[in-house]
């Protein structure tokens, strides 16, 4: 039986305007498995987001980009697509940037399996408790089965939503996968 690649779900938006390291990335992408959206600048990388139906799972964006920066695109996208997810590249000197909650960055120039990685991790971190506990109360509305006890899980799920601390997992600097 053969399973099918679990990155193939996963649709990323890539913005560089560098063609070289655009087919570099590209083909290390769609080896991968990813499905690739594919844009020059910030302005069409944003254009193709809103032409897209689906879910954006990544923005993969180079901060220096004509136009738009790879900053800016990132802010209009995460108003826009509020869980795609951010990782920025840059030749710029990493203690440079402020990154936005959530945004992670890979400084330039980067191996073909520090990408990999870092995108693979980064797109697999589970969602936080609160996170997955609103998925799972939007199954249950969703559910006929159980729309009996749509109320009763809603009740307390508000009730774990309103009691758990809010817990942000800290990245470490040396490739290693988050720590929870």
């Amino acid at each position: 039986m053969v399973s099918e690649n679990p990155n193939s779900t996963k649709t990323i938006l890539f913005a560089h305007d560098d063609g070289e390291l655009q087919k570099f990335v590209v083909a290390l992408l769609t080896e991968n498995g990813y499905n690739l959206i594919l844009a020059n600048d910030g302005k069409g990388a944003l254009e193709k987001a809103r032409a897209h139906e689906g879910m954006i799972h990544l923005l993969l964006s180079d901060v220096e980009m004509p136009g738009m920066t790879g900053i800016e695109l990132a802010i209009q996208l995460g108003q826009e697509r509020p869980d795609t997810k951010i990782l920025l590249v840059s030749d710029l000197d990493s203690g440079l940037l402020v990154l936005n909650n959530g945004w992670q960055f890979l400084p330039k120039p980067f191996m073909a399996e520090m990408l990999r990685d870092r995108v693979r991790d980064f797109l697999s971190e589970q969602p936080s408790i609160k996170e997955h506990l609103a998925s799972v109360l939007e199954e249950v509305k969703q559910q006929p089965s159980l729309q009996g006890h749509a109320d009763e899980v809603t009740r307390l799920a508000e009730a774990l939503i309103g009691v758990l601390p809010e817990v942000e997992p800290v990245v470490p600097t040396n490739g290693a996968p988050p720590l929870r």
